[in-house]
């Protein structure tokens, strides 16, 4: 395990940052998101679908649970909800954690309410998980991380940035949505 905070203060401080809104989504992975050395980090989730259903302190994250929930919902993957889960299928047995600077769900960021352009539990996440890489897809989500670690971030190539002490590389892209 590769945090700071137990399972148990991991989780009160994640409903306390999240207020446990039923739309946000914090991250999505399979199990534990302390084993996660992989991020892939995007601006905010296209698409609502519950998380707090498929979260339990203990075991973890339920993402297969979260994607039947996620199709029934919604008939059929959005286009960078397919690049993504074609990504972590190529990852293969690389532990990888799915996350955003915002929580809030929207169709386009410019249709998010400025009251959630929260970045906090994207901090929190990367303060506490410590991964090794993060991929960043999306102007904002470049940004964010290129203003928290200080950094010149370019696109399509790797960068060893530092944040909180913890050291890590980040590769910048493009949204997944398109330009990949």
């Amino acid at each position: 395990m590769n945090t700071l905070l137990d399972p148990q203060t991991f989780d009160q401080k994640l409903r306390e940052l999240t207020g446990e809104a039923p739309l946000v989504r914090p991250f999505l992975c399979e199990g534990s998101p302390f084993e996660c050395e992989i991020f892939l980090v995007g601006i905010n989730p296209g698409k609502s679908s519950g998380f707090w259903p498929h979260w339990n302190a203990l075991r973890g994250c339920d993402k297969r649970g979260w994607l039947q929930d996620y199709l029934a919902e919604h008939g059929r993957y959005s286009p960078t909800r397919e690049r993504i889960e074609r990504l972590f299928k190529a990852l293969g047995p690389l532990r990888c954690l799915e996350t955003n600077i915002y929580t809030f769900p929207s169709r386009r960021e410019s249709d998010l309410d400025a009251a959630h352009r929260d970045t906090r539990v994207f901090d929190f996440l990367l303060k506490t998980i410590r991964p090794r890489l993060l991929v960043v897809h999306g102007n904002s989500a470049v940004q964010h991380l290129a203003r928290l670690t200080k950094s010149d971030l370019s696109r399509g190539q790797f960068t060893a940035v530092s944040y909180c002490g913890v050291a890590f590389d980040v590769f910048a892209g493009h949204h997944l949505s398109y330009q990949w």
